[in-house]
């Protein structure tokens, strides 16, 4: 069933590159999610401005996916894997994402408040003006991200990698633990 969905995706992609709608919709995505039987594989998928807010969706892989505006608001997100997606302007607070896959991800813009990326790898994420009020960003590795004009107040940076982190412009008042 697995394969079926990621064949679907990667067909649907190369069907139209200049796609403007998502490749599925909230209810295909909670059908999808009840039948799995393994996390789900989104990769390349246009999923941009579509409401996965409370969803389960641990370990699922969007991989150059594309979800910009998406509202993920809530959900359970643990080792999902959004290496290189394009999550610019999208909707994650409060959600629980330990143990993820960030890498190079493109998170400009993005409202991660209250957030909880506690051992999450965003080596290379772009940030550039994402609120990270009150996020857990403890155990993380944070090396070469850009978190230019960030909204970091509160944030906790207990024992993260900041090695090469832009912090130009960046709000850093009260933030926990390692200060840049």
């Amino acid at each position: 069933m697995k394969k079926i969905f990621t064949t679907l995706c990667l067909l649907l992609s190369l069907a139209s590159n200049s796609q403007t709608s998502p490749d599925f919709s909230r209810k295909e995505i909670q059908a999808m999610i009840a039948v799995a039987e393994a996390p789900l594989n989104l990769r390349g998928c246009n999923l941009s401005g579509l409401d996965l807010s409370n969803l389960d969706l641990e370990g699922v892989n969007f991989h150059n996916a594309n979800l910009s505006k998406t509202n993920f608001a809530g959900a359970f997100l643990k080792g999902a894997t959004f290496e290189n997606a394009n999550l610019s302007i999208a909707n994650l607070s409060g959600t629980a994402l330990t143990l993820s896959n960030l890498i190079n991800a493109n998170l400009s813009g993005a409202n991660l408040s209250n957030s909880y990326l506690y051992h999450s790898d965003l080596t290379d994420a772009k940030l550039t003006r994402a609120n990270l009020f009150n996020t857990n960003l403890s155990e993380s590795n944070l090396f070469h991200a850009n978190l230019e004009f960030c909204n970091l107040l509160g944030a906790n940076l207990t024992n993260a990698n900041l090695e090469g982190t832009n912090f130009q412009g960046a709000n850093l008042e009260g933030v926990i633990g390692r200060k840049p």
